[in-house]
């Protein structure tokens, strides 16, 4: 998947991932729409590296410096 133009600091794979699962959605149900169809989406950004946009890391800067375990 391309990063769109412009988007290069706040796009992320989740919403890369919504969004192809969207047109997928649309797609189908404009070609068959009596048909039903099965979508698995699962999304990726849960895993390391993580992929999240530049103003959440912001965010929580420093709160999680000695490791999520410390937190709690």
């Amino acid at each position: 998947m391309e990063v769109p133009k412009g988007r290069e600091t706040d796009y992320t794979l989740n919403e890369a991932l919504a969004d192809e699962a969207i047109k997928y959605i649309y797609k189908q149900k404009s070609v068959t729409p009596d048909r039903p169809f099965f979508i698995y989406y699962a999304p990726g950004a849960t895993h390391a590296p993580h992929h999240v946009p530049k103003e959440w890391i912001d965010r929580f800067k420093g709160q999680f410096d000695q490791g999520w375990d410390k937190y709690l």
